[in-house]
């Protein structure tokens, strides 16, 4: 029975430990990014069929008004007071908002099949999804500048690249140290049995001291070799920092824009269903065209549109920015 066990080896064994402790980082941290892209990819995908249904709603009710329009432009030339023409352009007015409504019930069974896919189900699934009647816009606190810093201290990815890097460094020295002298604590224990009687013991305990005088240069091209790999991870390191703080910056504009826009958009909306009601009523008093009447209703429901597509897009945002600075919930740390 033999035992060796290394005392000293100039760090060899410790950098070879350190390597892998950090490999073993750098592998969750992936894993956790990863995480978090599928998280990203699930809010999408759900405001995208919450924005396909809310805009069923809004195509439905303008639907509602031009059907109505419809039939008080019939009333007027059974009356004698409208033209063929004016019916005509009602109707088609009718039917381009039932195009447009089936064209919505189809973005909203795509965009369902999207989110069971996201989510690891079957595209044909047959699962509901809450949707509430409205989303509370929130405000948000942090400047850009506090969500670059922390993007820079929590982003899986970009803590990777660092733990990458020092395992690389851990490699070099545990190259290094493979060209260096090793002290070893060595220990025998043996009994030899011979026939006819004259057994024998040997035991004994010592020190080990190896030293390397040459390996074909095997040791600096080792080092070498991880001297170049870790500068390509150094690098690597880099280019994701500036990717992280590009996607954060670009992020956090799009929900400054999007916020903005909110306002645009419902300041938009009151002012096109007020001028559409003005348009009905002249239309009703005989003094407005159904031309008028149409492009008031167009204007509407194009505004109304507008609306939630602005309020979904500043959810979406903000899911981009929580990825972005590497947040698992779009409801944690953002408000």
């Amino acid at each position: 029975i033999s035992l060796t066990y290394v005392l000293f080896d100039f760090g060899a064994r410790a950098a070879t430990a350190d390597a892998a402790r950090y490999t073993l980082l750098a592998a969750n941290l992936s894993h956790n990014r990863a995480l978090q892209d599928v998280v990203l990819q699930v809010e999408q995908a759900y405001y995208q069929l919450l924005g396909a249904r809310q805009t069923i709603g809004a195509v439905e009710a303008s639907l509602a008004t031009a059907q109505t329009s419809f039939d008080a432009t019939n009333a007027r030339r059974q009356a004698g007071v409208a033209t063929v023409g004016d019916v005509y352009q009602a109707q088609t007015a009718v039917a381009q908002a039932r195009l447009a409504l089936q064209r919505a019930r189809g973005d909203a069974t795509k965009f369902k099949g999207e989110l069971a896919s996201a989510v690891g189900l079957p595209v044909n699934s047959g699962f509901e999804v809450a949707v509430p009647r409205e989303l509370p816009l929130r405000e948000i606190k942090a400047g850009v500048d506090e969500y670059l810093q922390k993007a820079r201290a929590t982003r899986p990815d970009l803590v990777a690249a660092e733990a990458q890097f020092r395992a690389a460094r851990a490699r070099v020295d545990a190259a290094g140290a493979q060209g260096r002298p090793s002290l070893e604590l060595a220990a025998n224990v043996g009994h030899t049995y011979v026939s006819g009687g004259n057994d024998s013991s040997n035991n004994s305990i010592g020190l080990n001291l190896r030293i390397p005088l040459f390996n074909g240069y095997r040791t600096r091209y080792s080092v070498d070799q991880a001297e170049a790999r870790a500068d390509e991870l150094a690098a690597s390191r880099e280019r994701i920092t500036r990717e992280v703080e590009l996607q954060v910056w670009q992020a956090y504009a799009d929900l400054e824009t999007a916020r903005v826009q909110i306002d645009s958009a419902r300041a938009l909306f009151d002012s096109a269903a007020l001028s559409r009601r003005v348009a009905q009523e002249r239309y009703r008093a005989g003094v407005g065209s159904i031309l008028e009447l149409l492009t008031a209703q167009a204007a509407e429901a194009d505004a109304r549109v507008q609306v939630i597509q602005a309020e979904l897009g500043w959810y979406s945002a903000l899911s981009r920015l929580n990825n972005a600075v590497g947040i698992f919930s779009a409801g944690n740390g953002s408000s």
